[in-house]
């Protein structure tokens, strides 16, 4: 019935296109009364060209096809709607779509349908180069990846479970709202878990295609998190706060910025990439490994200098300089013990190293998010700051985003709104960001827009 009902809304939202073409050139009477009937049960939205009611999900893909933006969009088709004592009702159903965009540009460089919500339910996983996985809960395609730019699927779990080592492996069949508790992306050693029916994991080399079973947790990755904080991070330790109301100034070691480097209800940036997380994580690994290897060569040498290292004590009969030899010996011991620890609980957990890491390319810029007037209908800003050697801030740009709210609601009360709501039925909150090396990305209010990271300069900006 559901599908049945698609095809009647899609086939009378086509019918309402074309009348609307014929009122335009005719002025017919008819087509006007005819138009009017159609829009009392339909407000049917094409999946591919109309914009987008809300965002699931955002990638950055850097591979050999160039950098691209990956956004899982959806596309609320309502049924009907009713308004009365203030108060609006709106029924209908969900349907997707998968975007690539060129970061160069903002050009719309492939796009695909993915269907309904519940009965062709999906989820995007990662990337690797040259593919972009995901899984969907129908049977044939199951398991998949696309090509980045076009987003055609290349290869579906009908081609993939032929692979050599695949036959044994019968994924789980998970409930559409909860597909990504059963098969997921690990930033951190770059390959994707997956569940099998009995509850198994494995993973496999999205390169090498090798599948093997291993004990792993499930990453969860929140596709949702806001972008702006009164706090962040550029590495485990740290704090820079954003102090202060309506005016915020930057608080960092102990140091204040001046008044005239504040920020009108100021936030950082934040940096949530998933890949990004990835690499924090692999770092921390390595220099957890590198000072386990440090720690033991020098106990080693250590001990072999003074027995007493590796003996039982024997405080009836040792010196003083016997004890301390071997509290030396237990403390480097200790120290090997704790670093151990935490490389395993890296390698076995998926926290987050930073609570709120900043948007940075250098490690010495960061990005506030403010805004220019105490106003209910006031636009956001963007500024870049740059950390200097003492601890102390400057201003390296400031840009407007025209047309983007510094309160998201106020969108509801804007143009925008009515033009998108006639159809369907928008949600302005979503945003999120990234930054390539060469371009800070953002998405806010279903716009993607691009600011040149060295200047500041607006590069493009599109409605989703």
């Amino acid at each position: 019935m559901k599908r049945l009902s698609k095809f009647v809304s899609r086939s009378i939202g086509s019918a309402v296109h074309s009348v609307q073409r014929c009122c335009k050139q005719l002025g017919c009477a008819v087509g006007i009364t005819l138009l009017i009937l159609l829009f009392t049960g339909c407000f049917h939205k094409d999946l591919m060209t109309d914009r987008a009611d809300d965002i699931v999900a955002n990638l950055l893909y850097q591979g050999p096809e160039g950098n691209l933006i990956i956004s899982k969009e959806l596309i609320f088709q309502a049924n009907s709607k009713s308004s009365g004592g203030g108060v609006t009702e709106i029924s209908g159903y969900s349907e997707f779509r998968l975007s690539s965009y060129k970061i160069a540009t903002g050009e719309l460089a492939g796009r695909v349908e993915l269907g309904e919500m519940i009965e062709e339910a999906n989820a995007l996983l990662g990337y690797s180069p040259g593919k972009i996985w995901m899984f969907s809960i129908l049977p044939e395609l199951g398991l998949h990846y696309r090509d980045p730019v076009t987003l055609e699927v290349k290869e579906s779990w009908e081609q993939l479970s032929k692979k050599p080592g695949w036959a044994d492996f019968k994924p789980a069949r998970p409930d559409w709202p909860i597909i990504d508790q059963y098969f997921a992306f690990d930033w951190v050693q770059n390959r994707l878990l997956l569940t099998d029916e009995t509850g198994f994991r494995y993973a496999v080399d999205p390169n090498t295609f090798v599948l093997q079973k291993v004990d792993a947790e499930m990453p969860r990755p929140d596709w949702n998190q806001s972008i702006a904080s009164n706090n962040g991070q550029f590495q485990k330790g740290d704090r820079n706060y954003l102090e202060g109301d309506p005016r915020r100034t930057i608080a960092t070691f102990e140091k204040k910025s001046p008044a005239e480097l504040s920020f009108l209800f100021g936030e950082w940036i934040i940096d949530h990439n998933p890949m990004a997380e990835g690499q924090r994580k692999r770092a921390l690994s390595e220099q957890l490994q590198a000072s386990i290897i440090t720690l033991k060569d020098s106990l080693a040498r250590f001990s072999a200098a003074h027995p007493e290292a590796d003996q039982e004590p024997d405080y009836a009969h040792w010196s003083w300089e016997q004890r301390d030899i071997h509290g030396k010996a237990e403390t480097i011991r200790r120290a090997i013990n704790d670093a151990e620890r935490d490389l395993k609980s890296e390698n076995e957990y998926h926290q987050k190293i930073l609570d709120s890491p900043l948007l940075t390319g250098d490690r010495h810029s960061a990005y506030i998010l403010h805004t220019n007037l105490v106003s209910d209908t006031s636009h956001a800003m963007v500024s870049r700051v740059n950390l200097r050697a003492d601890s102390t801030w400057s201003l390296a740009w400031a840009t407007d985003l025209y047309g983007i709210y510094h309160d998201y609601s106020k969108a509801d009360q804007a143009g925008v709104f009515e033009t998108v709501y006639s159809k369907g039925n928008p949600s302005f909150q979503y945003t999120w960001s990234c930054a390539d090396g060469a371009y800070l990305v953002l998405i806010m209010q279903l716009h993607l827009l691009a600011l040149d990271l060295k200047t500041g300069k607006l590069q493009w900006n599109i409605e989703i």
